[in-house]
C-alpha cells in the first residue's frame, strides 16, 4: 500500500493558524484568523476528498482550531480592553468637569498635566503656583482658554454629558479618546442653552513604567447634527 502524502495545505494551514495570534498584537492583524479559516477549510476538504493519498487532516484541524480560537478571542479581548479604559477616561472627565463647576481651575489644570510634571492634589496648591512664576503663567492660559472660563463662570449650573466618541487609538504605550460632551445650562429668562466641547483623553506611559491619565480640552465645537451657538464666559453669566 503506498504511503499517503501529506496535503502542502493542511501545513500551511496550521502555520497560518499559529500566526493567528498576531492577533492579539494589532487589529490589523485580525485578517490572519479569517485567512486561516478559509485555508484550514479548503485544506480539510482536499483530504477528505483524497483519503487516503493524501493526508494531513490532523494538521488542518489544527489550523482551523487556532484560527477560530484567535478569531474569537483577540476581538473580545480588544473590547474588554477599550471598554475598561474607556470606563477610566470618563471617571477621568467627570472629575476634569467637576473641579470646573467647583471653581478649582488649580485642580482642573493638573489634569492636563502629565504625571511626571503634576504637583500633588493638596491643600498647599495654591502656594506652589503663586510661588512659581512659570507655574502661574501656565494655569492662567488655561483660565483663559475661552471653554474654561466658560465652564468656570456658570459654574455648578453646568451639566456636563458625554455626548459621542469622535476617535479612539491605541499605541504600544499610548492609548486616546476623543470625546464630545454637551454642556448645558438654564439662563437667566429661563431658556435651556447648550454648547459642545472636545476633550482629549489621553493614557500614556511615564517614565515609572505606570500608565497615567490626563486631559486636553478644546471647543467650544458643533457636531454635525447640531447648530447651538455656544457662549462666551460674559454670556454665561
Amino acid at each position: 500500500m503506498p504511503v499517503a502524502s501529506v496535503s502542502a495545505l493542511a501545513v500551511v494551514a496550521l502555520v497560518v493558524g499559529v500566526l493567528s495570534f498576531l492577533a492579539f498584537v494589532n487589529p490589523v492583524m485580525w485578517f490572519v484568523p479569517l485567512l486561516g479559516l478559509g485555508i484550514s477549510l479548503v485544506a480539510i476538504w482536499r483530504v477528505n476528498q483524497y483519503w487516503p493519498e493524501l493526508a494531513g487532516g490532523a494538521l488542518a484541524w489544527a489550523g482551523l482550531g487556532l484560527a477560530l480560537l484567535a478569531g474569537v478571542a483577540a476581538p473580545t479581548q480588544n473590547l474588554v480592553r477599550t471598554s475598561i479604559a474607556a470606563y477610566e477616561a470618563q471617571q477621568y472627565a467627570d472629575l476634569f468637569f467637576e473641579y470646573l463647576r467647583k471653581d478649582e481651575p488649580q485642580h482642573a489644570f493638573q489634569m492636563t498635566l502629565e504625571s511626571e510634571v503634576r504637583q500633588p492634589f493638596d491643600e498647599r496648591l495654591w502656594e506652589k503656583y503663586r510661588a512659581s512664576g512659570e507655574r502661574t503663567k501656565a494655569l492662567r492660559e488655561f483660565v483663559d482658554e475661552p471653554t474654561v472660563r466658560a465652564l468656570l463662570a456658570l459654574g455648578d449650573r453646568a451639566q456636563v454629558r458625554y455626548y459621542e466618541r469622535e476617535r479612539h487609538e491605541r499605541r504600544a504605550a499610548q492609548e486616546l479618546f476623543m470625546n464630545v460632551y454637551a454642556v448645558t445650562w438654564t439662563d437667566d429668562a429661563g431658556q435651556k442653552r447648550s454648547f459642545f466641547v472636545r476633550l482629549a483623553l489621553v493614557r500614556r506611559r511615564d517614565t515609572n513604567g505606570e500608565m497615567g491619565w490626563y486631559a486636553r480640552i478644546g471647543g467650544p465645537i458643533r457636531p454635525p447634527a447640531f447648530a447651538l451657538p455656544a457662549p462666551s464666559a460674559t454670556a454665561a453669566r
